[in-house]
């Protein structure tokens, strides 16, 4: 009678035990992410703990219910938690692709022409970032948002121009890059061939 007694409290023990784990769940603070990320890890719905011991994609960390992990570089975490109950028993909570990590696109583009001469010409600019979804320009301080892969522009001045591109992929993530001094536009000819004459009049 009393290895039955203690049978069925071992058995109501075990039973309990994996109640808790079945109800608890991992909370994650952010489900797709681009790096560099930290991301948050909770233990949810469950009670009676005395230790957490955590794999998030970096080793084993034996802390509380909540965990953070900073990622550098694109992976897909599956999360681990295994947990000790007040009563000595352990158990595993799970959360498979609980998080997915993303590189941050890096912004490519190319030019139809880097020198040019004040006045009518324009250039074209195309970008080639990949797995580019949207993206905005801003070329010698003129905005283009949310515009098409390939855009014109025209000038307004000389000198050496910057471009900067802006660039959202279809996960989500996004970046900015400078390109600086990447356009010569020079004077247009007419206004060199003005000071050719006049420096040759001076002369003879």
């Amino acid at each position: 009678m009393k290895s039955v007694l203690v049978f069925t409290i071992a058995l109501f023990t075990c039973f309990a035990s994996y109640s808790q784990c079945d109800s608890a769940y991992i909370e994650v603070s952010d489900q797709q992410v681009y790096a560099p990320q930290i991301v948050q890890f909770k233990l949810v719905n469950v009670s009676n703990v005395t230790s957490f011991k955590w794999n998030t994609g970096k080793g084993t960390v034996v802390g509380a219910d909540t965990v953070y992990t900073c990622y550098d570089k694109a992976i897909i975490i599956n999360a681990f938690v295994e947990i000790t109950l007040t009563n000595g028993s352990k158990c595993t909570v799970r959360k498979d692709s609980a998080v997915i990590i993303h590189d941050k696109p890096t912004p490519q583009y190319a030019l139809s022409r880097n020198k040019l001469c004040y006045g009518p010409d324009t250039i074209t600019l195309f970008d080639y970032t990949p797995n580019s979804k949207s993206r905005s320009w801003v070329v010698d301080g003129t905005s283009y948002s949310n515009v098409e892969n390939a855009i014109s522009h025209n000038f307004v001045s000389v000198g050496k121009k910057d471009i900067s591109l802006i660039v959202t992929d279809s996960n989500g993530c996004q970046a900015v890059r400078q390109f600086d001094k990447v356009v010569d536009v020079y004077p247009n000819l007419k206004f060199l061939l003005e000071k050719a004459v006049n420096h040759f009049m001076f002369v003879f």
